[in-house]
């Protein structure tokens, strides 16, 4: 009796730990299937304002310029000023939608005009290290990459006060490893939860099994680092 009862309640066991990793696998996927329809739409947004709205914005100050060639006036100049700025804001959205180079040219120069585009205009020193990146990534992981670099620095130039940042990305044995660091005011839980956007880094990387890891960094400020296997 004893054993048939010990028998029993293993069996018990394992059908209880198959169905909860059924149900996470599950959520997984559904999670996943969200993210990929996000993806999707932020991409077709993107197309949109870039060969829509952005193109006819351009060629509205073409034609401007035309009528008003010899008859420039301080309002004149100020319009085409309005939409130059306004051309300039949409192409800003359009990259942050859903960046051309990630497509075009690969999550290097993807990542490279992001920190350029995030960080040239602040008061805040960057360097980014790469090496062992050799190939394309599955579309799905390169997008992760991309989403979770933005967040992390959008955090950095957010709340940590941070004057200098450094990322490495960098490709070792069956991981890709992503590493942001910077000496601003240090690790702080509340910050995480509210100010990084910890959920939204979570539930990407679950969808391609990576996880991410945060702690002081040894400059006093923190030190993220993202795995992810390949």
């Amino acid at each position: 009796m004893l054993a048939g009862g010990f028998l029993f309640y293993r069996a018990k066991q394992k059908q209880q730990s198959n169905l909860a990793k059924i149900r996470i696998e599950e959520q997984q996927k559904g999670l996943a299937a969200v993210i990929q329809i996000q993806e999707e739409e932020r991409k077709r947004i993107a197309k949109d304002l870039h060969d829509g709205i952005i193109q006819q914005l351009s060629g509205l100050k073409l034609g401007l310029q035309k009528i008003f060639t010899n008859k420039e006036t301080k309002e004149t100049n100020k319009v085409i000023k309005i939409l130059d700025d306004s051309a300039q804001e949409l192409r800003e959205l359009s990259q942050k939608m859903m960046p051309r180079s990630l497509s075009e040219l690969g999550l290097i120069p993807a990542l490279e005009d992001m920190l350029d585009n995030s960080l040239g205009n602040t008061s805040i020193n960057f360097q980014f290290e790469h090496f062992g990146i050799t190939e394309r990534f599955k579309e799905n992981v390169e997008i992760v990459i991309y989403r979770v670099a933005q967040e992390l620095i959008n955090n950095v130039i957010k709340h940590s006060k941070a004057n200098k940042v450094n990322v490495q990305l960098f490709k070792t044995n069956n991981n890709i490893i992503l590493m942001v660091e910077d000496n601003g005011t240090g690790l702080n839980t509340s910050a995480q939860k509210k100010g990084i956007g910890l959920t939204n880094i979570a539930s990407r990387l679950d969808t391609i099994n990576g996880n991410v890891n945060f702690e002081p960094s040894p400059k006093s400020g923190t030190l993220a680092t993202v795995k992810i296997p390949v």
